[in-house]
């Protein structure tokens, strides 16, 4: 009977898993896409246009946090059956998504120009085109959001097909209205570099329409303003610390090792980049199965099935690693081509070929690093993980900065010291885990 609902166990959580990895997979064969198109602009309409698009990225990934607290808050609702708690998190989450929608196009509109002069030290007609295309996408920060809160409610609820339909089809009409915008066909006006805000707009506004046909579709809940002060406390309490997570992680820890590399030779960052650029797609399935197994140890702490959760860690972790190995078989056995899909230096394609290895290796070690973080996230440890890794993290910036200093190995030294500071966070993150479950069920 163990054995029987393992087995359902396993089937399920790939089932929830595989619309949300097409649905990333679209979205990263959209973004290969879109580069194209905007890289047959303008030289310097491109390189403005790829910065405010960066500059976005920056400001919905610091919000993307409300997503993992909004689905961890949800989920537990859900194993409580206490629909009215949910919708009140969703109101709350959705109004706060407005206002700060709303704050974020005002300061674009009145504050745009100078903010995109200081930063880039664009000439005035590049100023001129970046101000307008900010002002376009400007309310898709708002709108992402949404987004954001609409599928952390979709994960919650086990429908993540919705995300993969949802996904595909904004992507679709947002490749086809940035293709006829920027060059001008089948009759619609030639835009160039503002086609791309103007496709942008209409692909993220025809994506939350569809989240929300699918939302009055399964579910109760009725959408207004409200803003429920003990509601917004609780996503407060769980984002903040997720917030520091994000920034800690991925933004102020990457951005000074890339700083660190830059040390090193021009060979050495561009390589750096390359190899992870090119290896972006292995790490999709990690995330993917990391949300799902967030959900259902969300679910499981509420049900105190605790043994239930490492069960779920056994399974996301087994199905990362089967298809990290498929994907990143292929990549290291024909490592130059996919190099060369990018540039055609032969020097970069060269060493970026010789540590694609260790980078492979790095993202490999980051399978159990993300998933034991996850589950401790959904049992709300979420404030010992940012502690945890705020200290691994500066230990590791430390022991890096000294290695480069001296020129010892340059960048495989830092490489190795990367992987060495994932198995560190993923062997802390896995004995807290282990001693959470052990304690509850003895209890």
């Amino acid at each position: 009977m163990e054995k029987y609902k393992e087995q359902n166990l396993f089937v399920k959580i790939n089932k929830l898993a595989a619309p949300i990895i097409l649905s990333y997979l679209s979205s990263y064969m959209f973004v290969i896409v879109d580069e194209a198109i905007l890289g047959r602009t303008s030289l310097d309409g491109y390189a403005s246009i790829s910065m405010i698009i960066r500059l976005l990225y920056y400001i919905t990934g610091t919000l993307g946090a409300i997503c993992i607290a909004v689905n961890i808050l949800g989920s537990q609702c859900i194993a409580k059956k206490d629909d009215k708690s949910y919708e009140k998190i969703i109101n709350t989450s959705l109004t706060v998504g407005l206002i700060i929608g709303i704050v974020v196009e005002f300061i674009f509109i009145f504050w745009g120009k100078y903010i995109l002069n200081a930063w880039f030290f664009l000439d005035k007609t590049t100023l001129k085109n970046a101000y307008i295309f900010l002002i376009i996408v400007g309310p898709t920060v708002g709108l992402t959001i949404f987004l954001f809160i609409f599928s952390s409610y979709f994960k919650s609820i086990e429908k993540t097909k919705v995300l993969m339909y949802a996904s595909i089809l904004a992507n679709v009409i947002n490749l086809f209205f940035d293709y006829v915008f920027v060059f001008g066909v089948f009759g619609f006006p030639c835009l160039g570099v503002i086609g791309v805000a103007v496709g942008t707009f209409i692909g993220v506004v025809v994506h939350c329409l569809i989240y929300l046909v699918f939302y009055k579709k399964y579910s109760s809940f009725r959408i207004c303003l409200c803003f429920d002060k003990k509601k917004m406390a609780e996503i407060a309490e769980l984002y903040f610390p997720l917030l520091g997570q994000g920034l800690i992680e991925e933004t102020g820890f990457l951005l000074i090792v890339i700083a660190i590399i830059s040390r090193i030779g021009i060979i050495q960052i561009g390589a750096y980049n390359l190899s992870m650029t090119i290896t972006d797609i292995i790490t999709l399935p990690v995330f993917a199965y990391c949300s799902i197994s967030t959900t259902l140890i969300a679910k499981a702490k509420i049900s105190e099935d605790y043994g239930s959760i490492g069960k779920i860690l056994y399974i996301s972790i087994i199905s990362t690693i089967i298809l990290f190995i498929i994907a990143a078989a292929a990549l290291l056995m024909y490592p130059r081509f996919f190099c060369r899909l990018i540039t055609n230096s032969t020097k970069l394609v060269d060493f970026t070929s010789e540590i694609i290895l260790m980078v492979v290796i790095l993202h490999f070690t980051s399978v159990f690093k993300q998933t034991f973080m996850s589950s401790l996230n959904a049992v709300n440890k979420h404030k010992w993980v940012l502690i945890y890794l705020t200290l691994v993290s500066i230990l590791s910036l430390f022991c890096i900065y000294y290695f480069v200093e001296y020129k010892m190995n340059g960048l495989i030294t830092v490489l190795f010291i990367l992987i060495l500071t994932n198995l560190i966070l993923a062997l802390g993150y896995f004995l807290k885990i282990l001693f959470y479950c052990r304690c509850k069920i003895k209890l």
